[in-house]
């Protein structure tokens, strides 16, 4: 088996902001990007960060030599409630 980071190019933004994304190497944790508000509508339980949904995006090009071979990616570790989705 061959390992090879993943980790350079990621970009990260948060849905429904109408700002573009932001590039980032994680690990990372999207909510220190925001403004915490002790009377907004979170409690100490979040540390004051606002709610939202983040998404992480990863655009790459796999080597010819991958094709017609079985390639595994990892993602780890992740946190509870995330989804991840790769496109066929």
């Amino acid at each position: 088996m061959k390992r090879m980071s993943f980790n350079a190019a990621w970009q990260v933004q948060k849905q429904g902001s109408g700002k573009p994304a932001r590039g980032v190497t994680p690990p990372h944790d999207a909510m220190i990007m925001q403004t915490r508000a002790a009377n907004g509508t979170t409690t100490r339980d979040k540390g004051f960060f606002p709610d939202g949904v983040w998404e992480y995006a990863k655009k790459f090009t796999a080597p010819g030599d991958w094709r017609e071979k079985r390639v595994m990616l990892e993602f780890k570790p992740r946190a509870a409630g995330n989804a991840q989705a790769l496109p066929e």
